[in-house]
């Protein structure tokens, strides 16, 4: 598995999302999409599937 695309992702969202916090609650927003890449990896092993999640 080539998790490069996933890495730059993550990356990717950690950095537009830096200093985020979900409405309503005082969490950064980077959990909401961490928490779908991990559903989405729980029903596939697709890298890029999860990367565009």
């Amino acid at each position: 598995m080539d998790s490069k695309i996933l890495d730059k992702a993550i990356l990717f969202a950690v950095e537009k999302h830096s200093g985020m916090k979900r409405k309503g609650k005082n969490l950064p927003f980077i959990l909401h999409p961490m928490e779908t890449v991990a559903i989405v990896g729980s029903i596939t092993d697709d890298v890029e599937l999860m990367a565009a999640a």
